[in-house]
């Protein structure tokens, strides 16, 4: 009789694990364990965002970390970046009437295109 253990890699989900023990003689034993991994999602800290600000951008910085990845994969407004920080600029827009003697210029539109503009005018800075 002897006590041994090994470390099983488990994969997300249920996982089916089947143990043997077998001796010389051919007879064996076998068990069959069921292990169900739920990995936790990655832990993110943000770092200081201010609420309003005279400017058109400003840097923001996290910290991501996961227990069972390395790296784990950051993005903003759905795309994808790298390293620690990201700056975001975007352009103003005027509570009353953008760019008089154009119609066609209304809030609304100007709204819409200033969330484009932030989602799509991102600048990496590292």
């Amino acid at each position: 009789m002897y006590a041994s253990s090994a470390v099983v890699k488990l994969s997300p989900g249920e996982n089916v694990i089947e143990i043997k023990a077998e001796n010389r003689l051919g007879e064996s034993t076998v068990e069959t364990i069921r292990v169900t991994f739920n990995p936790p999602a990655p832990g993110l800290t943000l770092g200081y965002v201010p609420e309003t600000t005279n400017n058109d951008s400003f840097a923001l910085t996290w910290t991501v970390s996961d227990p069972n990845d390395d790296s784990p994969k950051v993005y903003i407004n759905d795309e994808l970046v790298y390293g620690s920080s990201y700056r975001l600029s975007c352009p103003r827009v005027k509570k009353r009437g953008i760019s008089k003697g154009h119609p066609n210029h209304s809030e609304d539109s100007m709204k819409i295109a200033h969330s484009r503009f932030f989602r799509e005018r991102a600048i990496l800075s590292f």
